[in-house]
């Protein structure tokens, strides 16, 4: 097996960068499809939270997609050009740090994008200045 880079190439895109991409996307478009095609007349605030829902679902899925794709374009065209190419260790450091930081900052997407999450952050943040400052 001396030249396998269509089989990395292979199992790297489509079950580490496509099949999961294509399944969120999925899974996002059902829960879109759910909020917005009810057959409840709804509310002016219902509606508000459907806009929100799909504006963060789309937001999440956005930073999945930009996250990762470095890490798989890099690791594409290694696969495809096999050792004749050589990824300073810098960018493939980098992008494997933008790929990991995906899942690191879901919690600030929520926290921008949803009412309810970026009120429990800031009581959050109130117990913890309240606790510090009491320690003092």
């Amino acid at each position: 097996m001396t030249n396998v880079w269509w089989y990395d190439f292979f199992v790297w895109t489509c079950f580490a960068y496509l099949l999961p991409s294509g399944i969120t996307a999925y899974c996002y478009y059902q829960i879109w499809t759910s909020a917005t095609n009810s057959k409840c007349k709804f509310s002016e605030q219902r509606r508000k939270q459907n806009k929100q829902l799909i504006k963060s679902l789309l937001i999440i899925f956005c930073i999945l997609i930009i996250s990762w794709s470095p890490i798989s374009l890099i690791i594409g065209i290694a696969g495809i050009l096999g050792s004749t190419v050589s990824v300073p260790f810098e960018i493939s450091l980098l992008a494997e740090l933008c790929a990991h930081a995906n899942s690191a900052i879901n919690f600030l997407v929520y926290g921008f994008t949803h009412s309810k999450f970026h009120q429990a952050y800031v009581s959050i943040g109130h117990s913890i200045l309240l606790a510090v400052l009491r320690c003092r």
